[in-house]
């Protein structure tokens, strides 16, 4: 079970200064699925979008970019410097970005096998349900890709030896739309074996030794180029210091600052943003 590029491809949408990216499939009646899910299916992208803003002020923390009583300019600063609108650190833990991490790409990887459902005309018994992903890789070769390893099980085994625990790799390339929007082509979908051993450099050097990729090497793009190691490995600074310690910190590199005309300019939104009044 073998496939090139798939349809059309999945959207990608990272709305400005918003901790998270909303993927958005289309399936072959043209109707627009997201993950995660913020209603529809829809008919056209623009209601995708006015959706995906109604579920972003729905979790916009009351005190983000809002001028309040008794609360100083410096204050407001200090405050959208340390938190999202959505009122998370944007500098927490190493274990809250990997879990975070995990979360985007399990929306991803379900949001293929919908796909792959959906353009195999698997239903029923015979659509696969993702399990687990095991592995995810992105890689840089001047191109963006994604490499994925995922279990998958259908309720009734058929011709192609799907059954409980199915084994696929999958090739995502990621094409720029523009600063908040990505197309992401699905360059090779694949069944593997637990003893498949196609070479990448791409994961190898980037700590994913175990990646599980086809045999056939000509069955992917990314990793046939032996480049610099670490670029892009998904490694994090763990951010350790408290809250009142980071405050601290951008307090003294915030000092001298406080001139009222320099902090209006500074809170001033991107164009297009809308402000909460």
């Amino acid at each position: 079970m073998e496939s090139s590029t798939l349809g059309s491809p999945i959207l990608a949408r990272t709305p400005t200064d918003w901790p998270m990216t909303f993927y958005i499939r289309i399936d072959r009646r043209g109707s627009f699925h997201t993950y995660p899910h913020v209603g529809g299916p829809f008919r056209k992208l623009q209601e995708v979008h006015d959706a995906i803003e109604r579920y972003l002020e729905d979790r916009r923390h009351p005190t983000m970019f809002k001028e309040q009583d008794g609360v100083s300019l410096m204050d407001i600063a200090i405050r959208e410097a340390m938190y999202w609108p959505d009122g998370s650190r944007r500098n927490g833990p190493k274990s809250q970005m990997i879990e975070e991490s995990h979360s985007e790409m399990r929306l991803l990887v379900q949001a293929l096998v919908d796909k792959y459902n959906d353009d195999h005309n698997r239903f029923g018994d015979l659509a696969h349900e993702l399990k687990d992903v095991m592995k995810y890789q992105y890689i840089s070769e001047g191109q963006g890709y994604y490499h994925f390893n995922f279990t998958t099980k259908t309720k009734r085994a058929d011709a192609f030896g799907c059954g409980t625990n199915n084994l696929f790799f999958v090739e995502v390339e990621v094409k720029f739309v523009n600063e908040e929007d990505e197309k992401l082509v699905v360059s090779c979908f694949c069944m593997v074996k637990p003893n498949d051993n196609g070479m990448c450099y791409g994961c190898v050097n980037n700590g994913s030794i175990r990646m599980k990729h086809p045999n056939n090497a000509a069955a992917y793009t990314a990793g046939h180029l032996e480049l610099p190691s670490g670029c892009c490995s998904g490694d994090w600074i763990d951010y350790d210091e408290d809250e009142k310690a980071e405050e601290d910190n951008i307090r003294y590199m915030f000092k001298g600052m406080d001139d009222p005309e320099f902090l209006k300019e500074f809170l001033t939104l991107p164009p297009g943003a809308t402000p909460i009044v």
